[in-house]
């Protein structure tokens, strides 16, 4: 990784290995070089706004989730990870619209819909919930999370 810590990929992999050694205040730095080589690369913000989220740091958090949401709102990663602030924070209509958001985007996962459905749920909008999650499955067939979660919001 040294040798090719010019690329900010590496730097994200130091500062994973320095996360993964217990030592969180050795990979503060490379998150940093990272956004220095590639300031706008959504993966360098949302692994360094995780790491503030971590090291319980909110401010900081939201602050690059936010620039993440202003320089990538087509990219259902960051939509997907700022959604799961605010269900951090409790305010969950607001982490409903940012969740739906993401499973709207051509590269959401079906992972994402799951969690759209749990949060539209949690708000009472079990409906809603249920259509996403038919939607989600006609668009990721055989996924059995999907499924299972569909049939029990349909048994509610």
């Amino acid at each position: 990784m040294l040798l090719t810590a010019d690329f900010p990929t590496s730097q994200l992999s130091l500062a994973q290995l320095a996360l993964a050694t217990g030592d969180a205040s050795s990979a503060q730095k490379p998150f940093e070089q990272a956004l220095i080589i590639a300031p706008n690369l959504p993966v360098a913000m949302l692994s360094f706004a995780d790491f503030w989220r971590q090291t319980n740091n909110q401010t900081k958090e939201l602050a690059l989730l936010e620039k993440a949401m202003v320089l990538h709102p087509d990219f259902a990663d960051v939509l997907h990870q700022y959604g799961l602030y605010w269900v951090r924070k409790k305010e969950y209509y607001k982490a409903a619209e940012w969740l739906v958001k993401a499973i709207e985007l051509a590269d959401a996962q079906p992972y994402y819909a799951y969690v759209a459905a749990t949060a539209l749920d949690s708000i009472k909008r079990t409906s809603q919930a249920i259509d996403l999650l038919s939607d989600a499955n006609r668009r990721w067939p055989k996924q059995t999370d999907l499924l299972y979660s569909l049939a029990i919001y349909a048994d509610k």
